[in-house]
Formats: structure tokens, sequence, C-alpha cells
């Protein structure tokens, strides 16, 4: 027994509109995603389309529902791309679209009013739909937004799925001698199936997408320094207890380098704390420049900066920290109103501390020599076998990172 296609018109009705009261309330709570009224209106667009083929069934030669539900179907698709493409920060041409609709009006007018044409009304609708699904999946498939990528991608691939039942009816339409949408056939009953299906796991796709976002955001500020955008000191801890492990487990040897900003009580009393705050964020903007893709910076504190850096000997980190001081020391903050320098200590897991919080101490203590030997340099930390011994605070003691 085939699909009551009368039945499957309420179930995707009733179908969209819930996801569009979801959509709503989801909408009430993260407001300032573009894109998100757009596409809740596309959802209850839809629910009306599919309203107008359910009453279609009870009064059949009521054409004015024949031509509303074409083109509210239509119109849904394209709210959908809206909608997407403003939440994944993509522009669109506006004119192209409302000039597509205008089109596709004045098509289904013509077919229903002037020259009566199932399969015309029908290839109409599917092209027009087909187009703007396949353009989406393009843009989600290219979207550079990683916070919420695998569910973008998800969406796509149902859009993808969507668009080839659409252009199968289109070829097999003709083949079944389909004369009208409630026509009892295979054909009829697969596309109202497949309908609900894809138009319930695209709009779960998009819902997923807000939810992964909105989770992502909260990871960000949770994550992150709200001034320099690089990472606090909660995430710092993770990834630093992160590292070692990995020593435990894999030997991987990593670096430390703590940075301190020079008299930067002097920069803001000199120029104000609102180009103290310029300088932070000028210098961060540096450090994560000339830094390596997998090395972790983070604002330790005040105008106080630490760097993880994996996978990195005593050597190569030493070698990191003189390019950064060099980095800083000659590109001034405020359009080159505002110099500074920075001081550095660097230290390497195991071999100037056995611990990740003795390593913290030991680079610290590294930045305190820099300070004290006339700030704007680079020091080693010293280990715990030569912090016993007679020692003396020396630029020697920086050229070698052995005891």
């Amino acid at each position: 027994m085939l699909i009551d296609t009368a039945t499957m018109s309420l179930v995707v009705s009733v179908s969209s509109l819930l996801h569009a009261l979801v959509l709503i309330f989801l909408g009430s709570i993260v407001y300032r995603y573009r894109g998100l009224k757009i596409y809740t209106v596309g959802t209850i667009l839809s629910a009306a389309t599919f309203l107008f083929f359910l009453i279609r069934w009870f009064y059949p030669n009521l054409l004015v529902l024949r031509f509303l539900g074409n083109v509210f179907l239509t119109t849904s698709r394209i709210f959908y791309f809206f909608g997407i493409s403003r939440f994944i920060n993509r522009n669109e041409f506006q004119f192209l679209w409302v000039m597509l609709i205008g089109i596709e009006i004045v098509l289904q007018f013509y077919f229903t009013y002037i020259n009566s044409n199932f399969l015309a009304r029908n290839i109409s609708v599917i092209l027009v739909v087909g187009f703007v699904q396949i353009l989406t999946c393009i843009y989600l498939f290219s979207s550079r937004q990683r916070s919420f990528s695998k569910t973008a991608y998800f969406t796509a691939f149902i859009l993808i799925i969507d668009s080839f039942f659409l252009f199968f009816r289109a070829i097999v339409i003709p083949f079944f001698n389909v004369r009208h949408l409630f026509h009892s056939n295979i054909v009829n009953a697969t596309t109202f199936f497949l309908m609900f299906v894809t138009d319930h796991l695209r709009n779960s796709g998009f819902t997923m997408m807000v939810i992964q976002r909105l989770y992502g955001d909260l990871e960000s500020r949770a994550n992150l320094d709200f001034l320099t955008q690089t990472f606090n000191r909660r995430a710092m801890n993770g990834y630093l207890s992160q590292e070692e492990e990995r020593f435990i487990k894999n030997d991987k040897i990593f670096s430390l380098i703590l940075l301190d900003i020079d008299r930067f009580k002097q920069i803001n009393d000199t120029y104000g704390h609102d180009s103290g705050d310029i300088v932070l964020k000028h210098i961060s903007k540096l450090l994560e420049c000339h830094l390596r893709e997998g090395d972790f910076l983070s604002r330790w504190g005040g105008e106080e900066f630490l760097i993880l850096l994996p996978n990195t000997d005593c050597q190569n980190a030493f070698a990191i920290a003189e390019r950064l001081r060099q980095c800083v020391a000659n590109n001034p903050s405020a359009n080159g109103t505002i110099a500074h320098t920075i001081s550095l200590g660097v230290g390497t897991f195991q071999q100037h501390a056995q611990t990740v919080k003795d390593l913290i101490i030991a680079v610290d203590k590294a930045l305190y020599r820099a300070k004290k030997m006339g700030r704007n340099k680079a020091m080693i930390a010293i280990t715990a076998s030569a912090s016993n011994a007679n020692m003396k605070d020396n630029v020697n003691d920086n050229l070698s990172c052995t005891d």
C-alpha cells in the first residue's frame, strides 16, 4: 500500500513548524547570529507549503493553492540559502534571488492559470530548488568556520541527497505518466517520504550548526583572554598538563618562554591605560605572527605572556625567544609612536625542572635575571644542580643550553 500523500503533507508541515518553534526559541538565546531569523522564516514558509498541498487534497480544483504551494516551496529553499549563507558569513547577491523568485512566480502563474502543465510546473520548481541547494552545499563545504564544520558538512550532505532525488524525480515523472501531485504512484509516494526525511534532517543539521557554534563560542570565551584573544591562564594550564602527559608517554620534549613587557607601568603613566591596551594587543599579534604552527601563546597575567613550544629543545627555544625579542623591539605600537621591548626567560622540561610547576618557576627566575641585566634580553633558566653552586648572572649562562 502506497503512502497517503495527504497524510505525508500534514507530517512534513507539522515537522517544519516544530523546527520553526525550536529555532525561534534558539534565536531568543543566540539572537546575534546572522541568518538564524531568515532560516526560521524559511521553515515557516515550508510548513505553509505542505499545508497548501494538504488543503488541495480536499479542494483539488482550487488553482490558487497549487500556485501558492509551488511558489512557497521555491521561496522557502531560497530563504534557507539566505539563512545559511549569512550564518557562515558569506555574501549573497540579494537582487539575483529576488529576481529568481520573481521568475518562478511568473512561470508558476503561466503554467497554472494560462497553460496548465503539471510537468512544466514541477521542472520549474526542481531546477530552481536544485540550483539553490547545490550552491548552498558549495558554501557549506568551502566554509572556514571550524567551530561547526562537522555539522555543516552533514547539512551539505543532506542537501546533496535531496537535490539528487529532485533531479531524479524530474527524469522519471514522464515515464510514470504522473499527472497531478496526489496521483497514487510510487513516484509521488517516494517524493513525499523523502521530502519528510530530508526536510527533517536538513533542519536538524542547521539546528546542530547553531548549537555547535554556540558551544564553540562559549568555549572560546572560557579559554581566550578578552583583550588579546590569546589563550588565558586557565587554557594554558590545560595544555601544559597535556604536554607533560605526552612527555611521560612518548618522551616528547617541550620548552617554555615567559616574557614580560619592559617598563609597562611607565607606558601606562605616559600614554594612558588605553594606549597600554593597544600595546598589549599589538605585541600579542606580533608574537602570534612569529610563532610556529602548533605553538601556544597565552596571556599569563598583566603584561606577562607564557609560550608553550611543543617538540622544541632548549637551543631552538632560545632562538625563537631571540627572534621574538627583536621583532617586538623593531615594531613600535600605535603607528610607531610607542616604542617597547620585552624580556624573556627560556626553559626546557626535564632539563631545567622535573615538573611543569618548577619549570615555570625556573623561567620566571630567568626572566627576572633578564630584567636585572638591563631588560630587552632573553635568558635561559638555570638547572637545579647549577643553582646550588656559586652562580653568576652573566650573558655566558645563556649561550649554552647545557649545565
